[in-house]
């Protein structure tokens, strides 16, 4: 009724605006626009007061002071049960801001209201906003809802950012009279009670959108963060294959993976599922220390440290202290499991950051991204643990994350970012020390070449000379043999030395060197090698050298394993890179040990692409033959 009040006043306003009225009588009276403004406006404050009304009738806050008192009664959830005498706090509110120390973590609420007539228009529901860990909720006497458990064990929800949201059973409110509201509380670490949000009664389906908006926003963070955990999982994988099996990867990947198993444990989405009991909060609880304890072996073998006796007896104190968790696990030693694991963690973090204390004094590259990360999540962690210092609801601010996550995720980063540092450092030196080896080999061949065709190669023609001066006179066939074998000596120490470093290639480059290179394999083998060198270019010197070895490589282990007839090599040049193909018509080999590490020619082959930036493509199968593929770039 009163929007179409409106639209017909705001019609009347347009139209009077536009002149657009039909002709009237001589003696009618064009409304004025003005008027009509004047008119639409106080319709519209007539409006909102009415429809504000109909919402106050509608809901009924209950913020501000109510009775609380620590400990724990079921009589308290009764309306007839005096309560006259317990103390006043403030809803919403956080216990350890009102200086309050429940008994074992327990505490109630009564909370009394007037139901007015207005409710009965709707389908009326309590809305708790936000309460830390576990709760029970009471109307007059009947338990309409609860999250969690808190008997015979205890299943927090944690992260508790949830808005709670109880539907209130058709004849339970007493309309026009007192009802009570009982709320039973279990909480015994950070910020307990009704800590924040919106607590009043009001529509349940009002209510439920916010809470399910609030809850899939908390989801979304949820898989965001273990799709963070699972890239950084998979990238310490790596790190541990490529880097030859280095433990230091497997501790951080271990870390990784308790962390995301405590996430998924503690996560909202896990409890909503129904799959969180006393048995996965067990397991949770027990992987906190475990998770310290990982820490600490990971900083020590991260930083080099040596493993000393107190070093030893802390990581397995904490690895102790985690079956305590899994053991020691009633509600009412919840307090004690907290606290040891405050000072695991204490303890855990204080021997990391000496560790990378001393690491910074080293000036070891990696501890300053380490430090940073270590003193972040630290104060992450002192804000979390100290809401009262630090101020209330300090955790609450940052939803649909804790700080905590947020300051771990800020951790790791900077951890992969060290450990990815070390890894790139790691690869180079190796890459260097392959190359300093290559080279010293390169120049022990080239020396050995060079003797052995100065120095024996002379010897042995000096010595055919001689012989034959002496069977010009003698005309003697043993002397004729002897001449003819070392012949064949001074040829093959020139196959020997050409292959050591052959002059060649340094003289007119690697398509002429493999050119030769094949012709004498093929005399002295009987395997064809045809060659299709057309480079066009001539490349730098480490890549002619390199280049020359793979297909020395090649050929030495066609010769020994394939059995092939026949050998294709081709050299071109393709846009910006070098390619060099050698294929054999043999029995090939499983593709299994196409990677590289099926022998030491293959590896050595690898190795040298390495070197040269390149890539390598191996392909093999039974009875179908061998295709080696090097392209490097110019």
């Amino acid at each position: 009724m009163q929007l179409v009040g409106l639209a017909y006043i705001y019609r009347g306003l347009l139209r009077g605006k536009s002149g657009s009225l039909p002709k009237r009588r001589k003696h009618s009276i064009r409304p004025s626009p003005w008027k009509a403004k004047w008119v639409f406006i106080l319709w519209v404050i007539v409006d909102i007061t009415i429809l504000y009304a109909d919402i106050s009738d509608n809901l009924v806050s209950l913020e501000g002071p109510h009775r609380f008192r620590p400990g724990d009664n079921p009589l308290w959830s009764l309306p007839k049960y005096d309560d006259s005498g317990w103390t006043s706090v403030q809803v919403p509110g956080s216990w350890q801001s009102q200086g309050i120390r429940p008994d074992n973590g327990m505490g109630w609420y009564r909370i009394h209201f007037e139901a007015p007539e207005g409710l009965r228009q709707i389908q009326p529901a309590v809305s708790l906003g936000v309460i830390n860990n576990a709760d029970e909720v009471y109307l007059n006497g009947v338990k309409i809802g609860g999250e969690g458990a808190m008997e015979k064990g205890f299943v927090l929800v944690y992260p508790p950012y949830v808005y709670r949201v109880y539907k209130i059973p058709e004849g339970l409110l007493r309309f026009n009279r007192s009802n009570l509201l009982a709320v039973r509380v279990m909480n015994n670490y950070l910020e307990g009670g009704i800590v924040s949000g919106t607590v009043l009664i009001g529509d349940y389906p009002h209510l439920m959108v916010e809470k399910i908006s609030r809850e899939s926003l908390k989801i979304s963070a949820e898989f965001s963060l273990l799709a963070v955990l699972t890239i950084f999982f998979f990238a310490t994988l790596m790190f541990y294959v490529k880097s030859g099996g280095d433990s230091t990867y497997l501790y951080f990947g271990a870390i990784l993976l308790v962390y995301a198993t405590q996430t998924v444990s503690e996560s909202l989405f896990f409890y909503q599922l129904g799959c969180k009991t006393i048995l996965v909060q067990k397991i949770s609880f027990m992987l906190l220390p475990l998770l310290a304890g990982l820490f600490t072996t990971f900083f020590i073998k991260f930083f080099r440290e040596s493993f000393t006796t107190f070093y030893r007896y802390a990581v397995i104190s904490i690895f102790f202290s985690s079956v305590t968790f899994f053991f020691l696990y009633t509600s009412k030693a919840l307090s004690f499991l907290i606290f040891l694991w405050f000072v695991i963690t204490m303890a855990s973090f204080g021997i990391c950051l000496f560790i990378t204390i001393n690491a910074v004094k080293r000036r070891v590259n990696e501890a300053v991204p380490v430090l940073l990360g270590a003193l972040a999540f630290g104060t992450a962690g002192a804000v979390c643990d100290f809401p009262g210092i630090f101020g209330s609801g300090g955790m609450a601010f940052y939803y649909p994350l804790t700080l905590w996550d947020y300051g771990m995720l800020f951790f790791l980063m900077c951890l992969i970012y060290a450990m990815a540092g070390r890894f790139i450092r790691t690869k180079e030196r190796m890459q260097l020390l392959s190359s300093k080896i290559l080279s010293a080999h390169e120049q022990e061949r080239e020396r050995l070449a060079r003797e052995l065709h100065d120095g024996l190669g002379q010897d042995l023609l000096a010595v055919k000379f001689n012989l034959q001066r002496v069977n010009q006179r003698l005309d003697n066939p043993d002397i004729r043999d002897i001449i003819q074998e070392m012949g064949r000596c001074n040829n093959e120490l020139k196959d020997i030395s050409m292959g050591l470093r052959p002059a060649l290639l340094a003289e007119m480059g690697i398509e002429a060197a493999i050119r030769l290179f094949g012709t004498n394999f093929s005399r002295r083998t009987g395997i064809a090698v045809e060659v299709d060198a057309r480079a066009g270019v001539r490349p730098p010197t480490i890549i002619e050298d390199n280049l020359f070895r793979i297909f020395q490589e090649a050929l030495n282990n066609i010769s020994r394993h394939s059995g092939a007839k026949k050998v294709n090599v081709c050299l071109k040049t393709i846009p910006g890179r070098l390619v060099m193909e050698i294929r054999d018509d043999g029995v090939g080999f499983e593709s299994k040990r196409s990677g590289g590490a099926g022998g030491m020619g293959l590896s050595t082959i690898s190795e040298r692409v390495s070197l040269m930036e390149g890539t390598l493509r191996l392909r093999s199968a039974r009875e179908m033959g061998t295709s080696i593929r090097v392209e490097v770039p110019l």
